[in-house]
């Protein structure tokens, strides 16, 4: 196993807003009580190559490392309060809440990515930031969806089209923290940890005529706020997550799934193409574990 990048640097200063108005995120009326902006920058980055750091390689930029990210701000009832996405193409939303939780999603426009304020009340909060290379929903696999739940319910999804192939797990990042917001300026640094592992595959007797499906039973697509869990087994034959090549005998995906308890079978069928069948053969390589940041 060889380890991957390990994460990715966030530089979170938190200020006062006591003199000029300001334009906050969060909608008025979102949280009650005196509010302070909340302003997050996240970093370039220094990639790690097997624990150590590569000097010749310069800081890459986090819109090459990941495309989408998102930010929500639990109380301490565990009630979601804010949250904030963005895109690498400089799209930010939004979201606005009644009494009863979130209720829409609005466009605050370009931002650089990484870049965005939001605004707090005092308190104690639990902040969740997940970001990735794949597009994921928040309590749903459907990205359009705005659904809120409580801390202790809520998940991200990557999204899913229909027909779509759902070996869809991209390189991902994941971070939950307490925060402490006052009125007072702060200055703190986060590290989004890795939370996938790589797969690669290499048929050392490929037949290049033909093809070769990759099937992973006990794979997930989505993972728990509270305990860093899994749902959305997807280790169906049809519809299971899976990958597939045609011109060489190398393949690789990233893994969701790294629980040592729960370790994944991993079938290989070789067929004819176009289509999946008829399948010339079958071998399954069972109880295969993955770890977080290496490479199997």
């Amino acid at each position: 196993m060889k380890n991957l990048f390990t994460g990715i640097l966030i530089c979170m200063v938190l200020f006062s807003c006591k003199k000029e108005p300001k334009v906050l995120i969060t909608p008025p009326g979102t949280a009650k009580g005196q509010k302070y902006g909340v302003s997050f920058n996240l970093k370039d980055f220094t990639p790690e190559i097997l624990g150590l750091k590569n000097k010749q390689m310069s800081e890459v930029p986090l819109k090459e490392k990941v495309a989408n990210l998102c930010y929500i701000a639990y109380n301490e009832q565990g009630k979601e309060v804010s949250r904030i996405r963005q895109n690498a193409a400089g799209g930010t939303s939004g979201y606005s809440y009644d009494e009863q939780g979130i209720t829409g999603e609005f466009s605050i426009g370009p931002f650089p990515f990484g870049c965005f304020t939001d605004s707090l009340p005092s308190g104690n909060y639990t902040v969740v930031l997940v970001a990735s290379q794949a597009e994921f929903g928040i309590n749903s696999y459907d990205r359009t969806d705005v659904s809120g739940a409580d801390l202790n319910l809520a998940y991200f999804n990557y999204s899913y089209i229909q027909l779509e192939n759902r070996s869809r797990t991209k390189d991902t990042f994941f971070k939950k923290f307490q925060l402490k917001v006052e009125g007072k300026e702060l200055t703190q640094q986060v590290v989004l940890e890795r939370i996938v592992a790589k797969v690669e595959i290499n048929i050392l007797d490929a037949n290049p005529d033909l093809a070769y499906r990759f099937q992973f039973v006990n794979e997930y697509l989505g993972m728990r706020f509270d305990n860093n869990t899994y749902v959305d087994r997807a280790d169906d034959t049809e519809l299971g997550a899976s990958g597939i090549i045609r011109e060489n005998s190398k393949f690789s995906s990233f893994i969701l799934n790294t629980d040592p308890s729960i370790p994944i079978d991993i079938v290989i069928e070789a067929y004819q193409p176009p289509n999946f069948r008829p399948v010339i053969a079958t071998k399954t390589i069972k109880n295969v574990p993955f770890f977080k940041n290496k490479v199997t």
